[in-house]
């Protein structure tokens, strides 16, 4: 099959979805499969992209044989509520290219979006629906609620209703949604 992933995590950011991102890809490539993934240049956990991925543009490496094509981000120094909104934010506007690029040109079996970032998990789908590909979100962080219980967004209930009616929006423009813990599967349903 051919995977096309997404997420702002990978190799070698040192952070759990960064781990679980790259050793899905490398795993399934190690099966035969394909795979292409469309991610951020590493920054975490300093919060500052490494010197060597410092370009201000896209880059493509391969690592492992799975093809990487790592778009430009903000990345706060100091990462408060709406900067890293604005973080995710500037992911999503700068992986649009690359992964409807990607995916009309490479035609996918798969589009694969890991959140975080949630933000950019619509282009996924959409990516998908353009090729005919079938589209899976995997969450490995409830971010909306993480947000709310953090202070980051606003919990006026009319601001939560609207960004849980997001949420719930996106997560049903997928044909499969995994997590990683049954508990986490009762939020989602919920």
């Amino acid at each position: 099959m051919r995977v096309l992933a997404i997420g702002i995590n990978y190799a070698p950011d040192l952070i759990g979805v960064a781990k679980y991102n790259t050793e899905l890809c490398e795993a399934l490539v190690a099966q035969g499969h394909e795979v292409r993934v469309v991610t951020a240049p590493p920054y975490y956990p300093d919060w500052k992209i490494a010197p060597e991925y410092r370009s201000g543009w896209y880059s493509r490496e391969r690592l492992n044989d799975v093809d990487i094509i790592r778009a430009p981000i903000y990345v706060p120094r100091r990462p408060s509520g709406a900067k890293r909104l604005l973080h995710h934010a500037s992911f999503l506007l700068s992986a649009v290219i690359p992964l409807f690029a990607t995916a009309i040109r490479w035609r996918p079996d798969i589009v694969f979006a890991v959140a975080p970032s949630l933000l950019s998990a619509p282009i996924a789908a959409l990516a998908a629906r353009m090729t005919g590909a079938a589209s899976w979100l995997h969450i490995q962080d409830l971010e909306v609620d993480a947000a709310f219980e953090l202070g980051m967004v606003r919990t006026s209930a009319s601001m939560r209703r609207l960004v849980l009616g997001v949420e719930r929006r996106i997560l049903a423009s997928f044909d499969r949604v995994s997590t990683i813990s049954p508990q986490m599967i009762n939020c989602l349903l919920q």
